[in-house]
């Protein structure tokens, strides 16, 4: 986290970048450690969170549209600008928007409506979606 804070300093600047390489590597074993680590502690007790990622995953392909689409069409083409802090923004806002918007979609669907599509066009049945 303090390398993001850095970089936005700075501006996102070539020579932070190259500096920031060298510990970077050094702290590649450590860091996959403390992942694997937190990972752990995530599965011994099943919360909110956990079940708020697994229903991001089932909604992966609609949220991931649902996050590109308008950030090209607003970022790119409406204000023409691809600064990475105006990304950066952009990309945490819709994400939490999408934490909100999937747990609401699934207590009332089973499928994602683009999961429910694909698996229409797979099928070629079309299966009811609402939820039981």
């Amino acid at each position: 986290m303090v390398g993001i804070g850095i970089q936005l300093m700075q501006g996102f600047e070539s020579v932070i970048a190259l500096c920031g390489e060298i510990p970077n590597t050094i702290a590649t074993v450590s860091i996959a450690l403390a992942y694997m680590a937190c990972i752990i502690l995530w599965n011994r007790d099943p919360g909110r969170w956990q079940s708020r990622m697994r229903n991001l995953g089932r909604m992966a392909l609609s949220n991931y549209l649902v996050h590109t689409l308008p950030g090209m069409l607003i970022l790119g083409v409406l204000l023409e600008d691809n600064s990475r802090k105006l990304i950066l923004v952009f990309v945490l806002c819709v994400w939490a928007a999408q934490l909100f918007w999937t747990e609401r979609w699934l207590s009332r669907y089973r499928f994602a409506p683009i999961e429910w599509l694909w698996r229409v066009a797979t099928y070629w049945k079309v299966e009811p979606n609402r939820s039981i």
